[in-house]
């Protein structure tokens, strides 16, 4: 095996290690972050080292949260190697991964980003912040 490549496969085993042993199930995944989204969370989706960590109340107040900021869930779709819950007024990127016994080893909401059909609604919600707040906008080409 050539050098290069051995570093590759060595970091990819670290990082199946570092999720828990969790292997990627893509439709599967999908299915479970829209679950979240839209059904009542149970304690049996997780894996037990998830819940030693964050409780299935924690992550259910966490989506609450979400879907509460950012309207109705419209569905998921994939970005990359995660995904994207995509919502009526935003969208959150979402990493998570299954054990092999398809419960959820590993999770992680990322910032939402909100949806905005032009220039003139940015400013008018980011005028809408309280305090200061300065605008850039930046056009490629």
């Amino acid at each position: 095996m050539k050098p290069a490549r051995a570093w590759w496969a060595l970091g990819g085993l670290v990082l199946l290690l570092v999720w828990g042993g969790a292997v990627r199930a893509g439709a599967a995944e999908e299915a479970r972050i829209e679950a979240l989204f839209t059904q009542k969370i149970e304690s049996s989706w997780f894996a037990p080292d998830f819940l030693a960590k964050v409780p299935a109340a924690q992550v259910a107040a966490i989506v609450k949260q979400l879907s509460g900021s950012l309207g109705a869930f419209e569905g998921v779709r994939p970005e990359g190697s995660d995904y994207v819950a995509v919502f009526e007024q935003g969208e959150v990127p979402v990493s998570l991964s299954l054990d092999a016994s398809g419960r959820i080893a590993g999770l992680l909401f990322k910032p939402p980003r909100p949806r905005v059909a032009s220039l003139a609604e940015a400013k008018k919600r980011m005028e809408a912040w309280p305090g200061a707040k300065q605008l850039l906008v930046l056009k490629d080409g």
